[in-house]
C-alpha cells in the first residue's frame, strides 16, 4: 500500500537457521538491494541473524 509503513519478522521452522553460510547471508542482502532499488522502498531497518530477520520498510509508491 503506497505510504505504510511494514515491520517484518521471519524465523526459521523450529527456530532453525535461515542462514547457512556467508553465501545465503550474500544473497539475502543483494536481493533485499535489489528489491529496494527497483521498487523506491525505504528501509528504515534490518536486522538478521542465523534463523532470523527484522525488516522495517516504508512503500511509498502503490506497489499493486
Amino acid at each position: 500500500y503506497q505510504g505504510c509503513l511494514h515491520h517484518i519478522i521471519n524465523r526459521g521452522i523450529e527456530r532453525r537457521a535461515i542462514f547457512h553460510d556467508v553465501e545465503d547471508h550474500k544473497y539475502f542482502i543483494e536481493t533485499l538491494g535489489s528489491l529496494i532499488a527497483d521498487y523506491h522502498i525505504i528501509c528504515y531497518g534490518c536486522r538478521k541473524g542465523s534463523g532470523l530477520t527484522y525488516l522495517t520498510y516504508l512503500t511509498p509508491l502503490p506497489l499493486l
